[in-house]
């Protein structure tokens, strides 16, 4: 189980109301590269998280809607990022 699926089930648990998809890289060219997705709603609030092969450890938010069009939040653990949900979905 890679971080992003660690932090799909563990959203699950935190919050049994969230409606949740996990886009994964299946099918993809470069799979090694290609990044998923995990994308949280609940009560007409949303948050984006991807994850990337080729950076494990790494868990990234966009603040802005568009990855890359300013400085995304990043975290490491599981426990972050699930504050930075918490946080996105209560705001």
């Amino acid at each position: 189980m890679n971080k992003i699926q660690e932090l799909h089930q563990r959203v699950l648990q935190e919050f049994p109301n969230v409606q949740i998809v996990l886009e994964d890289n299946k099918g993809a060219t470069r799979p090694d590269k290609c990044a998923w997705f995990l994308n949280v709603s609940l009560n007409g609030k949303s948050v984006a998280v991807e994850w990337r092969p080729d950076y494990p450890e790494t868990l990234s938010f966009c603040n802005c809607g568009v990855y890359g069009c300013s400085g995304d939040i990043t975290c490491h653990e599981i426990h972050d990022a699930i504050e930075i949900i918490r946080y996105n979905l209560k705001a």
